[in-house]
């Protein structure tokens, strides 16, 4: 019973640890809340142009773009943000925004400017220009929403010496990959898209308009050095199968300005084998991408005809990364090099290396258990076996030697599985539990199974679905009954307190387990609220969720 959380077009995966979630949950999840006094927001715009985390680049003389790192804004910059952030509120859908200037382009009287909001339902991506003279947004704005959506912007000069802006902006939704991206050319009056189509794309009756419309909903584009890769539809994606996980494909790439690192500065084929290595390594095509790839001197090997080129590569919101180096062989002829395909690849951290590396592969790390349990009934001891794998654990089950049965669970959020050794009354049961949470609603469940007569056989299961989404737009029936919640949570840690755990590839589950010292779910999202909720450790679970519930829709009567 391989039981992995199939992708569904009603799941968002969030980040794998709950640490990492936590803000995320706060935002999305605590339900429409005041808008800040003007005060607030004025006090804001100051805070926001001092920050560097995002893209954010000036304009450069030169054909390659300026990457260095962004000082103090100046005043006519704090004017463009608050210009372009004031033209964009007056639909009236903005939350509570967090405005950021992400770059500018200062041209005669006027200055584009690209600005970043983000906010409680969706993020915006803003390009406007203004009048310098005025401070006032002078020609329409081009605007785009994207759910949890990280941008990307580089300024550069085209080779026919015009200012042009690259964005990217992606974001997620039923759980895959979206996005739209651009270059447009500004000539000190307005805006002109480039790429990829030609035209004004904010008329919405023009040619430009549905064209791109049209582009964005089958391609996904990710900066790349020198400018974006770009994915289709993979033909063979559906939605609700586990294989493949992702809807996206490489297609091919778009360069608009010089970078050491682009595939037209490096020599084919290297560049696409290593997004092709990149995207086969992670698993998840669209969500990563490369940042640099260079020829490493020092791990090149003459005497061999191999050279290898570092890789660095991070997701496109910039939470994770990946170095590897990349081994090549190649065939000289004169001074001419023509590289084959990856021979090899050498991986830091905790992703394993693949292709193999030639007589350096080691056979893939396996822990034997010391539990010897009974699980088929027939009186002889199995034996627990647990193997990494290529993000992920397998736990096999082995009598005499033979391999009777497998789990395996895999460290993405889609394959978090949770399996336990259980003894009640002295028989050994498999229990399998599922805390499964996308956007906050939940859907908790386990599974208590045998091996008896040779094929796994549920005895005893239970499930409970509930959303923590108690006063919010997109869900006006939530459904949250504590006393339901706690009995079934009772009713875990009870099987949990006789239990020892196999196999847990659950970093949220992970974590609790850890904080407590012992098999039991706490319900680690009840810890994330404060100063909204706070849990009391002398109450009840009980106490605490209805408490919980208390808290929320009071704090969502109040705004």
């Amino acid at each position: 019973m391989n039981n992995k959380i199939p992708r569904t077009p009603f799941s968002t995966a969030l980040s794998g640890a709950a640490k990492e979630t936590e803000i995320r949950l706060k935002n999305i999840f605590s339900g429409p809340k005041k808008r800040p006094p003007i005060l607030f927001l004025v006090l804001m715009f100051s805070v926001c142009i001092f920050c560097g985390n995002l893209v954010s680049c000036q304009v450069s003389t030169a054909e390659e773009p300026d990457r260095s790192a962004p000082g103090r804004l100046s005043e006519e910059s704090s004017s463009l943000l608050e210009a372009l952030f004031r033209s964009a509120e007056q639909d009236g859908t903005f939350q509570m925004p967090n405005p950021v200037l992400l770059d500018s382009i200062e041209e005669d009287s006027r200055i584009l400017g690209a600005l970043f909001v983000e906010d409680h339902l969706e993020n915006s991506l803003i390009l406007g220009v203004m009048d310098k003279e005025n401070s006032i947004v002078s020609r329409p704005m081009f605007r785009c929403n994207q759910h949890i959506g990280i941008p990307n912007v580089v300024t550069f000069r085209n080779s026919d010496g015009e200012n042009c802006l690259l964005y990217t902006f992606n974001g997620q939704m039923n759980g895959q990959y979206r996005g739209e991206a651009g270059v447009v050319c500004f000539d000190g009056q307005d805006i002109v898209w480039k790429w990829p189509v030609e035209g004004d794309v904010r008329d919405t009756d023009s040619a430009a308009y549905r064209d791109y419309q049209d582009y964005w909903s089958s391609h996904l584009a990710l900066l790349a050095p020198g400018g974006v890769d770009v994915y289709g539809l993979n033909p063979a994606f559906q939605w609700g199968q586990d294989e493949p996980a992702s809807r996206w494909l490489l297609d091919h790439d778009e360069n608009f300005y010089p970078d050491q690192s682009s595939s037209v500065e490096l020599p084919m084929p290297i560049y696409f084998q290593s997004l092709r290595w990149l995207n086969d390594q992670t698993g998840d095509p669209g969500g990563w991408r490369i940042l640099s790839l260079h020829r490493n001197e020092e791990r090149c090997d003459p005497d061999r005809q191999m050279d290898c080129f570092s890789l660095l590569a991070h997701t496109d919101n910039g939470q994770n990364e990946l170095t590897a180096e990349l081994f090549f062989s190649y065939e000289q002829e004169g001074d001419q090099r023509s590289y084959d395909t990856l021979n090899y690849a050498e991986v830091a951290g905790e992703l394993c290396a693949y292709p193999p590396a030639p007589d350096t592969q080691d056979e893939p790390a396996v822990t034997v258990l010391e539990w010897t349990p009974d699980l088929n009934r027939n009186s002889i001891p199995e034996e627990l076996r647990l193997t990494e794998l290529d993000g992920g654990l397998r736990l096999d089950i082995l009598e005499n030697g033979t391999v009777i049965h497998s789990e395996e669970g895999y460290f993405a959020h889609a394959g978090y599985t949770s399996i336990f050794l259980c003894t009640l009354e002295g028989k050994d049961y498999l229990l399998f539990y599922f805390p499964t949470m996308y956007h906050g609603e939940c859907n908790y469940s386990y599974q208590l199974v045998s091996l008896e007569k040779g094929a796994p056989t549920t005895v005893r299961e239970n499930s409970i679905a509930f959303t923590i989404h108690l006063d919010h737009p997109l869900f006006p029936d939530p459904h949250f009954d504590p006393e339901e919640i706690a009995a079934f949570m009772d009713e875990i840690n009870d099987l949990l307190a006789r239990s020892v755990q196999l196999l847990n590839t659950d970093a949220d589950l992970a974590g609790t387990f850890q904080e407590a010292g012992r098999l039991v779910d706490t319900l680690w999202w009840l810890d994330i609220w404060d100063p909204v909720f706070t849990r009391d450790p002398g109450k009840s679970l009980l106490e605490n969720l209805t408490d919980f519930q208390d808290a929320m829709l009071g704090q969502a009567g109040t705004g």
